[in-house]
């Protein structure tokens, strides 16, 4: 996420004490338009949270959101006062150096450290790509079935929820829908947004699993035509059992037999064959989807993706060092000013230290 810079700009040559090329009701003119044209924009934009009371919240994440919003918030208030009494100011034809004292008041709130985004420290996404790629496999089976709940592509074509901007990550989120919510899974967490886009609460990445099954269905085989009657299974299914070939008619008597009534009335050569098929569970916490699908490419991906999923362990630690940290001990190892730069550096929310921070500028 990008913050938009909601300051308003005053040119320094029109607040400034000195400078006499323009009258003092045209300054003040000048600003009063400067202040008009940024006032709707002092409001930063913040994501959404819902408080909700569940062992499987990551609190790490949802404590860094609400710093991120307090943050935020506050700032956006003091340059909100400052906003109005500039305004005041101007419009009881203050004197100008109040007013840039005010403006100067301003451009110290702005150059203070701004909370840009929220980071989530994600360096691999091993195991999701190959869920990715199992779901993938799915899509491209002949017959995909919902076991009740929502379609196969309503649940994994999914566009990235609006409020994930406030979000930064070296990877990218496996997202899709679950009953009423959309979910973006992350390697070491999973965040919750609604239908419309907006940030509800982050999960404990373990919330999330996927399982899979074999199942067989006995399917009726036109073999001249090699056209399969089933529900779950097609062309691209298994074959686990081929059974005996039968002949029958197209219209046959009561008992079976060849019907004589009808001229056009060719022999039938078929078989019930025994077809495996995949299921699949895709499911947060209590939110899941059920579906069916026929291929037997994608029955071996998603087992694939299954058995690296429950073996994933979830390490938050990290070994990330600070470049800049690391460059001024090989300058200056016993400077004061390392030493200062280094407990002013470990007091923030910084990567070598946390999972999820806000990143400042």
């Amino acid at each position: 996420m990008e913050n938009e810079d909601n300051s308003f700009h005053i040119p320094q040559y029109i607040v400034g004490k000195v400078t006499n090329s323009i009258g003092k009701q045209e300054k003040l003119q000048y600003i009063l338009k400067f202040i008009e044209q940024s006032e709707n924009c002092v409001q930063s934009k913040i994501p959404n949270i819902t408080e909700i009371e569940n062992p499987l919240i990551d609190l790490e994440v949802i404590s860094c959101v609400k710093t991120y919003i307090h943050e935020v918030k506050r700032q956006d208030e003091e340059r909100k006062q400052l906003c109005e009494k500039a305004k005041k100011l101007v419009s009881s034809n203050g004197n100008l150096s109040e007013l840039q004292d005010v403006w100067t008041e301003l451009q110290s709130v702005q150059s203070r450290l701004k909370p840009k985004g929220i980071i989530l420290n994600e360096t691999s996404s091993q195991e999701l790509d190959s869920i990715r790629a199992a779901i993938q496999e799915i899509g491209k089976s002949q017959r995909i079935q919902k076991v009740g709940g929502l379609e196969w592509k309503a649940v994994t074509e999914v566009s990235f929820p609006e409020e994930l901007k406030y979000f930064k990550s070296a990877t990218k989120p496996m997202v899709f829908r679950l009953m009423e919510f959309c979910f973006c899974v992350f390697s070491k967490t999973v965040l919750v947004f609604t239908l419309d886009g907006k940030f509800v609460t982050a999960l404990k990445r373990d919330a999330f699993f996927v399982r899979t099954e074999r199942d067989w269905e006995r399917v009726y085989l036109n073999v001249k035509r090699n056209e399969y009657t089933a529900k779950f299974v097609a062309g691209d299914s298994k074959r686990v059992k081929i059974g005996d070939e039968r002949f029958t008619w197209t219209y046959t008597n009561s008992d079976g037999s060849k019907d004589s009534g009808y001229i056009n009335n060719p022999c039938i050569i078929y078989r019930y064959d025994t077809m495996e098929y995949g299921k699949i569970l895709l499911c947060v916490a209590d939110f899941s989807e059920r579906f069916s699908f026929s291929s037997e490419k994608a029955v071996i991906a998603v087992e694939k993706a299954v058995a690296e999923n429950a073996k994933y362990n979830v390490d938050r630690k990290s070994s990330n060092k600070s470049n800049f940290i690391s460059l001024l001990r090989m300058l200056e190892p016993l400077s004061e000013q390392t030493r200062k730069i280094e407990e002013t550096y470990a007091k923030l929310d910084v990567p070598q230290k946390k999972y999820c921070y806000i990143e400042r500028g």
